[in-house]
């Protein structure tokens, strides 16, 4: 009807990723393609997909998201890659004239998410909505363990199943032999040493029953296991889902979260 770009067609529901790319967390990316599928059923759509399609993990991504999409036609804008030949495949002339550059594209997202965010308010959620994280998911420790071993000031610490979060006052060195000394002391797989000013403008999914929108993070209220999220989403929370990047001054950046 008359669309001449994804950014014309008006979003019903969607999965949060938490990334802009698959090439760094292809497993989720898969379960947002089964999600979209169930949600598509028997009817008509095209799916645009990403330009990733080089290397060995690209292409079990892509093979793997044919599977769960089972497509009936495949486009490809300029060269078709050889792992295609057994689908039905239409080569398609790009009519892109130039490659964006990656600060470009760094660019426009940065316009793209100033636009979502117009209108935003303040709004704060409790630590049982949160999701795709393990903060807030263990049991409060007794600090003067890791008093005697990490010099920084601990503001708060907690031991999962096989997690153990340490959240500082402020950020600090913390080594390898200290990290390894941790998970052999606590028994766990993985141990997280941040501060609570470093979760500030990590971009979050909200859900009720279906995505609504996305938000960032404003702060984070370890003690009370609570956080304050700005976004432009009114309707009522169900779920807010953690994602891998954070945002400062209109750029994006790769977060690493517990």
């Amino acid at each position: 009807e008359k669309i001449l770009s994804l950014s014309e067609v008006k979003m019903q529901d969607g999965f949060f990723t938490g990334t802009i790319s698959p090439s760094g967390n292809s497993s989720r990316c898969l379960m947002g393609v089964r999600r979209i599928g169930e949600l598509i059923g028997d009817r008509n759509a095209v799916i645009d997909t990403t330009g990733w399609i080089k290397g060995r993990k690209a292409r079990n991504y892509k093979l793997a998201k044919i599977e769960i999409l089972k497509p009936d036609v495949i486009a490809c804008f300029g060269e078709t890659p050889y792992y295609l030949s057994d689908y039905n495949v239409f080569n398609v002339e790009s009519f892109v004239i130039r490659k964006r550059s990656r600060e470009l594209r760094s660019s426009i997202r940065g316009r793209m998410y100033f636009e979502w965010l117009e209108g935003s308010e303040l709004r704060e959620f409790e630590h049982h909505k949160i999701y795709n994280t393990s903060l807030f998911r263990g049991e409060k420790v007794d600090s003067e363990l890791l008093d005697e071993l990490i010099e920084e000031e601990i503001v708060y610490a907690e031991k999962g199943f096989d997690f153990l979060n340490v959240c500082l006052s402020r950020e600090t060195e913390i080594g390898y032999e200290l990290v390894r000394a941790l998970r052999e002391i606590y028994g766990v797989e993985e141990v997280n040493i941040f501060t609570a000013e470093q979760f500030k403008g990590l971009i979050v999914g909200l859900y009720s029953e279906r995505y609504l929108g996305a938000g960032v993070i404003e702060s984070i209220d370890v003690m009370n296991r609570k956080i304050s999220v700005r976004t432009p989403v009114r309707e009522d929370v169900e779920k807010v889902e953690f994602g891998e990047i954070r945002l400062e001054n209109g750029r994006d950046f790769y977060a690493r979260i517990p």
